[in-house]
């Protein structure tokens, strides 16, 4: 250091070792070039340890859907109430999925859990046409993150939104979770594109359709007659 002044100064690391240690002058000294000063007594120089605070860990990932339908999923208010449309086509970036479902028991903004933070959702479809459910189509929504300059998730009076423009990890690309009373709340999901794991069409009827929460809730619809199944499109409403 050269020409201290009071209250200033330079400190140069030369040896490596010196970039771990941070130094602390004892403020009942001054700090001046002895050149300047030479009655005033020289500080008094300590090592301080540096310290850290570790970011919490990310959320887990999300389970894959259960080879089986879940038990106690909460159902539209009425039949035709859950649309389902599925298209598979060539090239893949044009496969596409929406489901909107409305109505059933009455839903809080906690019954959707905090996906902003913690709660992973999956959209899991099942073919039922055989003895043993086949599953079909398994996307996850996994909690907290960021997509693109946003968080993927974010907190409505009501409920949540999650949007993600990359289509990351499987092809969701919105979800709108709105409570509400007794047959008013709703859901609507779309998705898209290369990442959306849909193994080919049609579908073998009944279809059940489930979103579930890491809250412990879930949503279903079954689809038994379509309006369209064929190797391009799915096209029903709910029972």
């Amino acid at each position: 250091m050269t020409e201290l002044a009071n209250g200033s100064g330079r400190v140069v690391a030369t040896d490596i070792r010196l970039a771990c240690n941070a130094f602390t002058v004892d403020s009942l000294h001054t700090v001046e070039s002895p050149g300047k000063c030479p009655t005033c007594q020289p500080p008094t120089l300590s090592n301080l340890s540096l310290s850290y605070v570790a970011a919490a860990p990310p959320p887990p990932p999300p389970p894959p859907c259960p080879a089986t339908p879940l038990a106690g999923c909460r159902k539209p208010a009425a039949p035709g109430r859950a649309l389902l449309l599925l298209k598979d086509r060539t090239p893949d970036t044009l496969d596409a999925l929406l489901w909107k479902w409305a109505g059933g028991a009455a839903t809080t903004k906690a019954d959707f859990g905090d996906p902003v933070a913690t709660t992973n959702y999956q959209l899991c479809l099942y073919d039922q046409s055989g003895a043993t459910p086949t599953l079909r189509l398994a996307s996850n929504a996994p909690a907290g993150g960021t997509c693109g300059a946003r968080p993927c998730w974010t907190g409505t009076t009501t409920g949540f939104v999650y949007a993600d423009p990359a289509l990351t990890p499987d092809g969701l690309a919105t979800i709108s979770a709105r409570g509400a009373g007794a047959g008013a709340a709703k859901l609507l999901i779309k998705g898209k594109g290369t990442n959306l794991p849909l193994s080919g069409l049609p579908l073998g009827p009944p279809v059940r359709v489930q979103l579930s929460a890491g809250s412990g809730v879930c949503w279903e619809a079954v689809y038994t007659t379509p309006l369209t199944n064929n190797a391009g499109k799915f096209k029903a409403k709910s029972d």
